[in-house]
């Protein structure tokens, strides 16, 4: 509904967290405008910053939307989703392909993540993530003398599956649904 789309923009974190999740749930229409926005501004951000200078709370909503957006599952959002791929690290990857995966009779779906699974220039976990899709959605993805990724995740990097990350101490964050 228009109503709880509404609540995507509210300036309490906790509710915008957790409209964002409600917004996926309900596959509410009305919020993907708000949740492509989101995404955007993010990665918007991320060009003008620092090493150091990670938003983590921009980064988990963007991480949210992206999630929200695939169960909402729109087939056009599919273009808006190889944009953000373009210009997205691996955990940001991930979370796209997952939600490609979703999109409701989406025949553009299939060849994009073969593609990703079929590229040296991936790191393996996104291939492997690729892959994972293409046996969801049912495309073929039979491969023959791939050339093996060079880099992959390593000890210390921040994998964010829905769940909640880091210590026990930082779980009570208003931010997380």
């Amino acid at each position: 509904s228009r109503g709880m789309a509404g609540l995507l923009n509210d300036s309490d974190s906790a509710v915008r967290a957790c409209a964002i999740r409600a917004a996926g749930e309900s596959k509410n229409e009305f919020a993907v405008e708000t949740l492509l926005a989101t995404v955007e501004n993010y990665q918007a951000a991320l060009s003008n910053k620092g090493p150091y200078e990670e938003n983590i709370k921009a980064r988990l909503k963007a991480i949210d939307s992206i999630w929200s957006l695939g169960e909402i599952g729109d087939p056009r959002l599919m273009a808006k989703f190889a944009e953000f791929y373009a210009e997205a690290d691996d955990v940001i990857k991930l979370n796209l392909i997952i939600s490609m995966g979703k999109l409701k009779k989406n025949e553009k779906a299939g060849p994009y993540l073969f593609s990703i699974a079929a590229s040296a220039r991936e790191t393996e976990v996104v291939r492997a993530a690729a892959f994972e899709l293409l046996g969801h959605i049912g495309y073929s993805s039979t491969l023959i003398n791939l050339t093996r990724s060079n880099a992959g995740i390593e000890k210390g990097d921040l994998i964010y599956t829905g769940g909640v990350p880091g210590t026990v101490s930082g779980w009570f964050s208003p931010d997380l649904p």
